[in-house]
């Protein structure tokens, strides 16, 4: 069906007008200005990209080949989506109304859930882009125009606010004396049905990485938040009970929460309620520390350890307080969208189509919480033989501590040494040792391990006093892969995935590939200096397979990488 067809009271013929037949509507003889744009050159370049790719889907690798600066990383990853997979059952065959739809990479999503999608956008070019990366969805329509022109009718099952409320003292207007923000939402409520749900996706105003000098998003100040420096007439975001009380106050007193982590822009990993209060006893740190290394938007210091100060905030149950955004369900009727059984999501979606999925952080009564992983789509009948392999399969959660945590704890001493990297690289190195015994003792790095350790790395073992062992080893190489290229994705990887450390003892210990020679020699492999290339290319390798992205050979970013030590303290330990 069409846009016309679909939305004919609001897009009603005397007042809108189609400028092509996979275009925007846009008001008949008037260009709507708007002053929020990422620029003419970006919004026009996407624009051209667009109309010239097949591919447009939430999934495409032709758009994933595309994720480099910040606008394209924003506009086309496959990340964004992420926001709203959590309720996607909920959603599909809705009808939305997205308001300030951007260019479109949250609209692609809601049109393949099969929602009936009216995407509002107030800069008629970047309502052009929405338009060229829905085109062929006839069930989504672009419409030019600001949230005040809109008719306010009560039609929509779904009103989305992503990435919008926070500029609602710049854009939106108000009657003297009222707060921008609480009309935006007024407004925003009034086109919902009866029960309808508003979402509303912004930064936390306390988000734990704002205490650690990131920049506030939208004036990239250090402590600006924090420190409540808003001004009547510009930006603002808002702590959890502050945004909730604004909710009810817009009659939309029935609310659900959930968390994403790092960020709603770009989210990994999302948290329920009941996952952030850390009910069930399940230890969900891990989660929120691995997405710190994932923000692009990481600054150039820290004041702390991001990801270690995760683990006591989600053990004490802080999670949903200082999470750094929020997605808010918000209606005037009880709300039961997001089943109370499940604690988090965990997506990994930047990688070819076949292999993208979703893990589910479920817990099953008297089972106690399972891990279930399952593709995003269906794969082949499987009857094929490739190179990769993905096995997902669901298994109990188990307790205990990844071992990649204990090297963040280690490198956030001050004054850590390579001997003590060594020491942590030889458990994990016997832990390899005793899951496949033909290892033991062998130090010849070309010696070829079967496929299905290539995963079995430090992000993977998991240790639980004298025991450990190793989880999710969900990748397998055909051709197997080599004891030196398993050491570097261990070692290596796993240094360069730390996004912040102490001060070491020697500042030179900083570069991944001098801790990475020292490791070797320490644990019996003698010089590896003229192999760590041929490893690095051996990722890179299964990095394209598993991506379906073309990654570039250049080794010289391993070879120029440095950890980031943050400045030593003013104060006492």
């Amino acid at each position: 069906m069409s846009g016309k067809a679909v939305w004919p009271a609001m897009l009603p013929a005397e007042r809108y007008v189609r400028e092509s037949p996979q275009g925007p509507w846009l008001r008949r003889g008037e260009e709507l200005t708007f002053a929020y744009t990422d620029g003419e050159a970006v919004e026009r370049s996407l624009l051209g990209f667009l109309a010239a790719t097949a591919d447009r889907s939430v999934l495409s690798s032709a758009l994933l080949a595309e994720v480099g600066d910040w606008p394209r990383r924003y506009h086309l990853s496959p990340r964004r989506a992420n926001l709203l997979r959590p309720v996607e059952p909920f959603l599909r065959g809705r009808r939305v109304l997205e308001i300030g739809a951007g260019c479109g990479a949250i609209t692609r999503y809601l049109g393949e859930c099969g929602c009936e999608v009216l995407a509002v956008e107030g800069s008629a070019a970047r309502a052009r882009v929405a338009a060229a990366r829905c085109a062929g969805l006839d069930n989504v329509a672009v419409v030019a125009e600001t949230l005040q022109a809109l008719e306010a009718r009560p039609l929509f099952d779904v009103v989305t606010l992503i990435g919008v409320l926070e500029y609602a003292r710049i854009f939106f207007p108000a009657a003297s004396g009222a707060d921008p923000v609480d009309a935006m939402l007024a407004c925003a409520a009034r086109f919902l049905t009866p029960g309808g749900v508003l979402l509303v996706a912004i930064e936390n105003q306390l988000g734990l990485k704002y205490f650690a000098a990131y920049g506030e998003d939208h004036v990239n100040q250090a402590m600006f938040g924090i420190e409540d420096r808003y001004r009547p007439e510009g930006v603002v975001t808002f702590g959890r009970m502050e945004l909730s009380a604004r909710l009810r106050a817009a009659g939309l007193a029935c609310q659900q929460w959930l968390f994403p982590f790092p960020d709603y822009k770009l989210p990994v990993s999302v948290l329920s309620e009941r996952g952030a209060r850390a009910a069930d006893g399940v230890d969900l740190g891990p989660l929120a520390a691995a997405s710190v290394a994932v923000d692009p938007q990481t600054p150039a210091s820290m004041s702390f350890s991001l990801e270690a100060a995760w683990r006591p905030v989600m053990r004490n149950g802080l999670g949903g307080e200082l999470a750094n955004s929020f997605l808010a369900l918000a209606s005037a009727q009880p709300l039961s969208i997001v089943g109370q059984d499940v604690l988090a999501w965990h997506f990994a979606v930047e990688r070819a189509r076949p292999y993208a999925k979703r893990t589910v952080f479920r817990v099953r009564g008297s089972e106690g919480v399972w891990v279930e992983p399952e593709r995003l789509e269906a794969a082949n009948d499987g009857t094929a033989r490739t190179a990769l392999t993905m096995r997902l399969a669901a298994a109990p959660f188990q307790r205990g501590e990844l071992w990649h945590h204990a090297l963040i704890a280690l490198l956030n001493e001050p004054g850590w040494s390579a001997e003590q990297v060594a020491n942590w690289a030889a458990r994990w190195l016997a832990c390899l040792e005793a899951r496949h015994p033909a290892a033991a003792g062998c130090r010849d790095v070309d010696a070829r391990l079967p496929g299905w350790l290539l995963d079995a790395v430090p992000r993977n073992m998991l240790v639980d006093g004298a025991q450990q062992g190793f989880i999710d080893l969900e990748w397998e190489l055909e051709i197997g892969v080599s004891l030196g290229h398993l050491c570097y994705r261990a070692i290596v990887q796993s240094l360069m995935g730390v996004a912040s450390v102490a001060s070491p003892g020697d500042e030179r210990d900083l570069s991944p590939l001098r801790l990475f020679r020292h490791c070797m020699a320490a644990l019996g492999f003698g010089e590896v200096e003229g192999r760590v290339a041929e490893w690095h290319l051996q990722e890179r390798d299964f990095q394209v397979q598993a991506t379906g992205v073309d990654i570039p050979r250049d080794f010289a970013g391993v070879e120029t990488f440095r950890c980031q030590a943050r400045k030593p303290r003013e104060w006492g330990r």
